[in-house]
């Protein structure tokens, strides 16, 4: 991205149109405030619009940090909160018909929600989001979101002659 925003976008023009995939770590909204995260929300769209202006096709997905509520626009049994850059996607991105939440999709598994608590388990949302350009949909054979933790980080270490694992608070 520009202007220490945190994407990346990687275009695969193999494929006929061409397929941009932009992997985006969103910032935390109550610590980035609301002018900040608007102006990379800016920014991220004009690439975006870019994009599909020429005809390609785009899968956006990471961490974004945005609630975007369990409507027909969010995710399934998430919360109902919907955070100003939640609204944002929900509004320019999902409502236009263009893009689909990818999360939603009767083939995705292991979901819906992508985060937990640390110690909590059973405290978890879904902030981790993939949305694709609606054509796409008919291309896509599964959407994963590990759950059990077959492929997610973790970090590996040795206490007290033991090896202990502590996984991110990601799927």
């Amino acid at each position: 991205g520009r202007e220490g925003d945190e994407y990346i976008v990687t275009r695969l023009n193999h494929v006929r149109p061409a397929l941009n995939i932009v992997n985006i770590y969103g910032e935390n909204e109550n610590r980035a405030g609301a002018n900040k995260i608007l102006e990379a929300w800016i920014r991220l769209k004009q690439d975006l619009d870019e994009i599909r202006g020429r005809g390609e096709m785009i899968i956006l997905m990471g961490d974004m940090n945005r609630q975007i509520g369990c409507d027909q626009y969010g995710v399934r049994w998430n919360k109902e909160q919907i955070s100003a850059g939640g609204e944002l996607l929900r509004d320019q991105l999902l409502k236009t018909g263009e893009y689909v939440l990818l999360n939603n999709l009767p083939l995705a598994k292991g979901g819906p929600f992508t985060w937990v608590q640390p110690g909590k388990e059973e405290v978890k949302s879904c902030l981790d989001l993939a949305i694709g350009s609606t054509n796409l949909v008919p291309f896509i054979k599964e959407v994963v979101i590990d759950s059990e933790r077959k492929f997610t980080p973790r970090r590996v270490f040795r206490k007290a002659g033991e090896i202990k694992t502590i996984f991110t608070d990601h799927y």
